[in-house]
């Protein structure tokens, strides 16, 4: 089941998904992925890429934005 509502993907991401989403990134929601028994967020970039991050790449892609930022 794909969840489309950041706020049903866990608490301790929402900054994570609020930073990606500020940045101009589409989400397309969140889902349990049983093969890699971990959360994956499904993304689509402002290029245009579609793509799934788990949640340390989800961290990691935000960290890039946040240090553009500051």
């Amino acid at each position: 089941m794909i969840f489309t509502d950041p706020e049903q993907c866990g608490t301790e991401t929402r900054q994570y998904l609020t930073t990606l989403i500020a940045a101009g990134w589409r989400f397309e929601g969140c889902e349990f992925h049983q093969e890699l028994n971990k959360l994956v967020y499904h993304f689509q970039t402002p290029d245009g890429v579609r793509g799934s991050l788990d949640w340390r790449t989800l961290q990691m892609e935000a960290s890039i934005y946040t240090k553009e930022i500051e």
